[in-house]
């Protein structure tokens, strides 16, 4: 009867125990991926109103010389002779300013 009753008594704790650790490890990943996903916003909130070359590789296609109208969230405007363009942050490689 003593293991039943160590199995009663620790297997609860050791429960809350994974728990706890699990949900601190999920925390400090959202709030590194908040980090990222800000820091790349401020990056190309620097590029408003400016001309550029954005490419998004093998994604897309690459949309030359265009200019960067609004920034919001994951996602670009730009405008280029006219036509306007919204593109997904998360899949850009690359941005040349002219």
């Amino acid at each position: 009867m003593e293991p039943f009753i160590w199995i009663l008594v620790y297997l609860p704790i050791i429960a809350i125990f994974i728990h706890w650790s699990m949900k601190k490890d999920l925390l400090q990943k959202r709030k590194r991926y908040k980090e990222k996903k800000v820091m790349g916003n401020e990056l190309i909130q620097a590029l408003l109103g400016k001309e550029c070359t954005v490419s998004t590789g093998t994604f897309g296609t690459t949309f030359g010389r265009v200019t960067v109208i609004e920034v919001r969230e994951n996602w670009i405007k730009v405008e280029k002779k006219g036509k306007t363009d919204l593109i997904n942050v998360e899949y850009i490689t690359n941005i040349k300013i002219h």
